[in-house]
């Protein structure tokens, strides 16, 4: 369990940076070259996976030996992410075209809802450990 606790703190600190790539994205595209921020919000969400990914890949998930190799783990990973950003969307729209948050606090808002759902995913099946390495760590420890 303290080993799932680290990843998941991991986790959560790869998503802070890359929330940061998102927000100032989002910023810069919204504010400086005038895009709808939907789509702002759609191109941010898209180059932060990319971070997320490089990140999550080097540091939450580097030891661990996958039954996918990289190639798979970042078609998996966009998966994932933009499916979730496809269901995200609506909630931004709601919360800034109708409930009157502004975009950026909307955007928090958005991404938050989604992290434990992706992090289960990402634990659990694109960074699945092998047979052979559930083997390695059972001996390890004894068992």
């Amino acid at each position: 369990m303290p080993e799932a606790a680290g990843r998941l703190a991991r986790f959560g600190l790869v998503g802070l940076t890359g929330l940061a790539v998102n927000e100032g994205l989002l910023v810069l595209l919204t504010e400086k070259a005038h895009f709808y921020y939907l789509a702002s919000a759609v191109i941010s969400t898209q180059v932060s996976i990319l971070w997320n990914f490089a990140l999550t890949e080097r540091w939450v998930f580097a030891r661990r030996s996958c039954r996918l190799d990289r190639k798979a783990r970042l078609g998996a990973f966009f998966l994932i992410c933009t499916t979730a950003q496809v269901l995200t969307t609506p909630v931004l729209y709601v919360l800034v075209d109708l409930v009157g948050m502004p975009y950026l606090f909307g955007n928090l808002a958005a991404i938050g809802l989604s992290t434990l759902v992706r992090f289960t995913v990402a634990d659990r099946v694109i960074w699945m450990s092998s047979p052979r390495s559930k083997v390695r760590r059972e001996l390890a420890q004894g068992g």
